[in-house]
């Protein structure tokens, strides 16, 4: 409590975000572009960057990240840790269930390809991303579109019943989305088979409740822009 800035790090990425406003939300908090510490080998030398930079910032002499980048490089991060988990599912999906198996060997036909694990890992970066965006895309509609049901965190529900109903919630604002236009966007494929196992619903549970914090009408049409072309 009291402290003028705090950080977050998950291993990869360290942030520090400015503490001194108070009544702002996480996500409309000025914070440091983010450090890669994949590449920071010395700690010491990472340490006295770190102090350097908030000197600067306070002189005004290094600028705080724009909120549009941060929002993008929160995306890249969801991504990075939904790939594997999808990877995992598909793996699992094909050696259980035969009625996916045909219908996604079917598919991989007629892009030119085979069961494999590679096509497998591409697929799982592909259907990520293609996720990612149908939710972001969406909430940026809910802005625009009044009548449009809100897509929001599910609190408070068992295991085996937040798979089913966050899939279900998703399908229905979908859907009504495809009513308004944006079939290029919403229309259901072969990804959106691909079973979500719980680490991947959790996550996009929680990117719900952050979203829900942002002012995605505040994004410029060139971020999303950037999002498509990450």
């Amino acid at each position: 409590m009291g402290a003028y800035y705090f950080a977050t790090c998950d291993g990869k990425t360290f942030v520090v975000f400015d503490n001194k406003e108070k009544g702002v939300s996480f996500w409309e908090r000025k914070r440091i572009p983010p450090y890669d510490m994949r590449k920071e080998t010395n700690l010491e030398e990472f340490v006295e960057k770190l102090l350097q930079d908030i000197v600067s910032l306070e002189r005004g002499v290094k600028a705080w990240s724009p909120l549009d980048e941060a929002f993008v490089h929160r995306l890249k991060v969801l991504h990075e840790r939904l790939v594997p988990l999808i990877y995992e599912s598909i793996e699992n999906v094909v050696e259980t269930d035969n009625a996916f198996k045909k219908e996604y060997e079917k598919w991989l036909d007629e892009q030119g390809w085979k069961i494999e694990k590679t096509i497998n890992e591409k697929i799982a970066v592909e259907a990520a991303y293609i996720l990612i965006n149908k939710i972001l895309f969406y909430k940026v509609l809910e802005t625009k579109y009044g009548k449009l049901p809100k897509l929001r965190k599910i609190e408070q529900l068992f295991e085996k019943d937040i798979l089913r109903v966050f899939r279900q919630r998703l399908e229905e604002c979908f859907k009504k989305a495809l009513k308004i236009d944006y079939q290029a966007v919403f229309q259901p494929g072969i990804y959106d088979q691909i079973p979500l196992p719980l680490g991947v619903v959790q996550r996009l549970n929680e990117f719900l409740n952050e979203a829900s914090e942002y002012d995605l009408s505040k994004i410029e049409s060139d971020v999303i822009g950037r999002i498509y072309e990450g």
